[in-house]
């Protein structure tokens, strides 16, 4: 491997299927990949844009080595996922790992990120570095019972539903402008707590909160949303 590539560092482990080859793209301006079957691969520098595909003879659990130059953008999406491995990813600004089944997920050396699609894992918990800029958060069809999103100032849009939350905290969301947190288990306390922490909007933000199929849903919630300049 050149030492050249090496600066950025990915691992996953997936659990692979002979008959359905493991798919991923990513945005690099250099990339040396190790499959964890024996076979290790460089990609054309000139490229910035790989599609790739590699093809296991058994199933079991694969653990693949990604090393690159300016990787800004990583899917990984329905692909068996089990586990990944952020080790140092400067450059990492769009992660796509919705359709797994990863249990956690550390952000801590992604500083650049600014959107994560997550959602159908299996995560139990989640929280976000304290230096961010993550704009775009979809946590959907997770099993979080509690999420308190400290320090996402830049946050704008945020997709929770389907969690099983009891416990929400969107006190440092101060961007935030859509929002969904329906089919959750969230009581009258969280939501009031929550609706009374929302920034107000203008009519022109098309801000908008989808809270139904929650046990402390009210009335009155709904007009102090519209007050707010909410929909």
């Amino acid at each position: 491997m050149n030492a050249q590539i090496s600066s950025e560092f990915i691992i996953l482990e997936f659990i692979s299927a002979p008959s359905v080859p493991f798919q991923m793209t990513l945005y690099a301006e250099k990339l040396f990949i190790d499959w964890g079957d024996g076979k290790c691969l460089s990609y054309d520098p000139q490229n910035i844009y790989f599609n790739l595909q590699h093809a296991y003879r058994t199933e079991e659990v694969h653990r693949i080595k990604i090393f690159g130059s300016k990787i800004s953008f990583l899917s990984l999406t329905n692909q068996r996922v089990v586990n990944l491995l952020l080790s140092n990813c400067p450059s990492l600004e769009y992660l796509h790992c919705e359709g797994n089944e990863l249990t956690e997920l550390n952000l801590s050396n992604c500083p650049r990120l600014e959107e994560l699609h997550c959602n159908s894992n299996n995560l139990t918990e989640f929280e976000l570095p304290l230096h961010n800029h993550l704009n775009y958060l979809n946590l959907s069809h997770n099993s979080l019972s509690v999420l308190v999103l400290k320090n996402a100032h830049s946050l704008q849009r945020l997709y929770c539903s389907h969690c099983h939350l009891y416990e929400l905290d969107l006190s440092d969301c101060h961007s935030i402008n859509n929002l969904n947190i329906s089919h959750n288990f969230l009581p009258t306390s969280v939501l009031d707590r929550l609706i009374e922490s929302l920034p107000e909007k203008k009519a022109t933000d098309y801000a908008t909160l989808y809270f139904s199929m929650n046990p402390g849903v009210s009335k009155q919630q709904a007009q102090i949303l519209q007050d707010k300049g909410w929909h």
